[in-house]
């Protein structure tokens, strides 16, 4: 029970006759560890924060290999730059999509050993990674292992991509500065724990996901549920008492019903601060600190400036024309945001600040970001052309009386 490993434990279709009542045991015991891990996840980041504060390290001098989401796509990068060196992009494409993982994802030259490998390789690096997803704290989003189309297509845009050559992290402080390398050793050690500790905490949430989607696929072939999806609208109290005691009398509409609430509530006005457990009131519309009508304010989180054409993306799905370079205007950034990101020349966030996922991909890969602009994926449009200055936070509309 204690293998997590990123290859889900069941697979639908696969033999087919697991024993439930073995599986709602192990959900329970993934819960029973995740309380702990959870409260890690959490300290983890403020320990590192307070550290980093008395310490006086610049953020930028920490390890990048600390985060799953960073350390996923540099691997993704050595197999597009191998890719590269073995397609010829300018003749036919180097490989084509399927629907399933197994799919060859390289086009060319199939009995070839040197195609098989790089096949192998991406193969691998979606198990290694794939317990990743859009949300990460929500286990009814898919992982990125459920998506593999969406990792071909990146791998096959990083191939097409001159290679280039990323600075090095340097420090100002000389080598031989005792004081400031114990003090960059200690935080460097924390942001290692803490990548660890996420990579914990998203294996386990994945594993939790193919559980209960192994529980969603016998109700469905007993009818119980109707369609993928249902089982995440069920509380975990309904489920126990379907799987140990036969009461699935009511599930269906339970589930028609609370997705309907869902699509209602997807259209409520969020307010800036929620507290207590009651659903708040509904309210108008976050303000955004503005220094002139075609200035917005934000919070600075990765240098530079640079101006461009917007495009608002709500979801990691979005997808964009071959060529297309914009200014991505996100609702937010988890870890699985990363494929997505990279694709842009700026990025500009609802919510987030300096340490957010968003902003720390944004530092890594060089690109201009701002974060905390509220309503920016209503306030700018499709089109729209804006300058995104990342050195004060500030994104303005160029194209305001249009």
């Amino acid at each position: 029970g204690g293998d997590f490993s990123s290859s889900p434990p069941f697979q639908r279709g696969v033999g087919g006759d697991f024993d439930l009542t073995n599986l709602l045991d192990r959900i329970e015991q993934i819960q029973t560890w995740l309380k702990p891990i959870t409260y890690y996840n959490i300290l983890g980041p403020i320990g590192l924060a307070i550290r980093r504060s008395l310490f006086q390290i610049p953020e930028e001098l920490l390890p990048a290999e600390t985060a799953p989401e960073i350390v996923s796509i540099r691997e993704l990068e050595k197999l597009a730059e191998k890719l590269r060196v073995e397609e010829d992009f300018s003749s036919s494409p180097p490989f084509q999509k399927g629907n399933q993982p197994s799919s060859p994802p390289f086009q060319r030259g199939v009995g070839g050993d040197k195609t098989q490998e790089l096949q192998k390789e991406f193969q691998k690096w979606l198990e290694t990674y794939g317990y990743l997803s859009e949300v990460g704290t929500d286990i009814a989003v898919a992982t990125w292992r459920e998506k593999p189309d969406k990792f071909l297509e990146l791998l096959l845009a990083m191939a097409q991509k001159p290679a280039t050559n990323k600075q090095e992290k340097t420090s100002t402080e000389t080598s031989n500065n005792w004081w400031f390398n114990w003090r960059l050793n200690q935080c460097s050690k924390r942001a290692l724990t803490k990548g660890k500790i996420a990579e914990v905490y998203g294996k386990m949430l994945a594993h939790l996901r193919w559980s209960f989607l192994a529980l969603e696929s016998y109700g469905i072939d007993t009818q119980i549920l109707e369609k993928e999806g249902d089982i995440f609208y069920l509380e975990f109290s309904e489920i126990k008492q379907w799987v140990r005691e036969g009461k699935d009398e009511g599930l269906k509409e339970q589930i028609r019903q609370r997705r309907e609430r869902l699509e209602t509530d997807k259209k409520r006005q969020i307010p800036a601060v929620v507290y207590g457990n009651l659903l708040p009131a509904e309210t108008a519309e976050t303000n955004n600190e503005k220094i002139s009508e075609s200035q917005l304010k934000g919070i600075p989180a990765s240098v530079g400036c640079v101006e461009g054409f917007v495009k608002v993306c709500r979801s990691v799905g979005e997808s964009f024309s071959e060529g297309e370079n914009p200014i991505l205007v996100v609702p937010y950034t988890d870890a699985g945001w990363a494929p997505l990101l990279l694709r842009g020349k700026a990025i500009i966030a609802e919510v987030g600040g300096q340490l957010s996922h968003g902003a720390i991909i944004a530092r890594e890969y060089q690109i201009p970001a701002v974060m905390n602009i509220a309503n920016a994926t209503k306030i700018l449009e499709d089109g729209r052309r804006v300058r995104v200055d990342g050195y004060r936070g500030i994104v303005e509309i160029l194209d305001v009386n249009c």
